[in-house]
């Protein structure tokens, strides 16, 4: 997008159609450019998204950005929405972001929501890594001879041992498989609609995941690589929800349970397995993004785990 000049400064009140111009490029530019995670990005963009919808159907299509109209919208959030007090503070906090981005160009001239408070809570449900034991225990549980077994094995395994994440493994096609000199790399969209990337698989993912071509009838190229094998939909392209539900019983099986433990903590696990083994950081940045390296390290130090001397 073209610099802002100052000749736009006055530009109060926003209609949503320029909220939503603007929140594009309060994406890809504002929230790169100060090092924000492919995650949060989507969930700051995906919160803002709503606070458009709201200007749309609420207010008219025209939003004036002033401090009530922070307090209205946090009153939606929570009394008509009925989000949770932790839902609503992450809505809000994108949406400062974003004002705190109107405001670098002198479409606004303050931050309406500034004045709430947005203090981080203790989370109720921390995050959470599988210990190796867990990791291997958690391996066990499938049957790689069947269809089912072998497609939930190699799920788990690219998340464990792949740190890849669900919305890349149902997007992913057979097509997208590269195998070089025995190294198997896979080409995954990157977050926020930013192109693709080729990311090489751990031995471990690579492995069990030709287990389970190997037991997939009649594949061709262009299909998903994760499919459905059940008597409803054979063959179709699994959803995020199949694989959480899917992995949510897996882990079960296995008995982890503990708090923190839910799908998303296997891909969390990832990075510190390939640390343990030894990996180097630039082994580790062929596998996943600097941001996403550097997020990992974060959470390990937050639970105090040693992270082999690697920072970004």
């Amino acid at each position: 997008m073209p610099e802002l000049h100052s000749s736009e400064s006055q530009q109060q009140p926003l209609r949503a159609g320029e909220l939503q111009q603007r929140l594009e490029a309060f994406a890809s530019e504002y929230l790169v450019q100060n090092s924000k995670s492919p995650s949060t990005i989507g969930t700051y963009k995906r919160s803002v998204r709503e606070f458009v919808r709201w200007v749309e159907e609420s207010n008219d299509g025209v939003a004036a950005m002033v401090a009530q109209t922070a307090t209205d919208y946090q009153l939606y959030l929570s009394e008509i929405r009925k989000l949770a007090p932790a839902s609503v503070q992450t809505y809000l906090r994108a949406l400062k972001h974003f004002c705190d981005y109107l405001l670098k160009y002198k479409l606004i001239r303050q931050n309406p929501v500034a004045g709430i408070s947005l203090e981080l809570q203790p989370s109720a449900n921390p995050r959470a890594i599988l210990t190796r034991s867990e990791a291997a225990k958690l391996m066990r549980v499938f049957n790689p001879s069947t269809e089912i077994g072998a497609r939930d094995h190699a799920l788990v395994a690219c998340m464990l041992y792949g740190g890849l994440n669900e919305v890349q493994l149902i997007q992913a096609n057979i097509e997208h498989l590269d195998i070089d000199l025995w190294v198997w790399s896979l080409q995954v969209a990157l977050a926020g609609g930013r192109g693709s990337s080729r990311i090489v698989l751990d031995e471990s993912a690579a492995t069990a995941l030709e287990q389970y071509l190997d037991v997939r009838r009649n594949r061709k190229m262009e299909d998903p690589i994760f499919v459905s094998h059940g008597n409803r939909g054979t063959g179709t392209r699994l959803t995020t929800r199949t694989v959480r539900n899917r992995i949510s019983e897996a882990l079960s099986t296995a008995d982890i349970t503990r708090p923190g433990i839910k799908p998303s903590s296997l891909k969390l696990t990832a990075v510190l397995v390939w640390i343990q083994n030894g990996l180097s950081k630039e082994a580790i940045l062929s596998r996943v993004t600097e941001n996403t390296l550097r997020s990992r390290l974060a959470l390990y130090s937050e639970l105090g785990l040693p992270t082999g001397g690697i920072s970004v």
